[in-house]
């Protein structure tokens, strides 16, 4: 399902990695877990297909779009039945976010 994520998605997605690979404040088991929500944390980006022209629209009104969350946690959720991951993925955009992964996620998703 990754590559059929588009090339501005792709290119975030490397971002994200990169950031959390970057930080040295980090333990090997929380950057491992980071490194790999960060790989399907926008799959259903893959799904909503977002147009250019949202992703503008987006930005400019700040529009707060939750459709690649639900169509990602109901992807994940079909092919893998882990409730903890399809929930992450559902509310990876919580602000705040009560989960202490999520938030910690999120700074570097938000940086990327």
């Amino acid at each position: 399902m990754l590559e059929k994520l588009g090339k501005a998605e792709k290119a975030h997605t490397l971002r994200v990695l990169e950031y959390i690979d970057k930080d040295r404040d980090l333990d090997s088991s929380l950057k491992a877990e980071l490194a790999s929500f960060a790989l399907v944390h926008d799959i259903g980006k893959a799904i909503t297909k977002p147009s250019l022209a949202f992703k503008v629209a987006k930005v400019l009104f700040r529009l707060s779009s939750d459709a690649h969350c639900i169509a990602g946690c109901r992807a994940v959720w079909h092919l893998t039945h882990d409730k903890k991951l399809a929930l992450r993925i559902l509310k990876h955009h919580v602000k705040p976010n009560p989960d202490p992964f999520l938030d910690a996620f999120q700074k570097y998703d938000d940086k990327a």
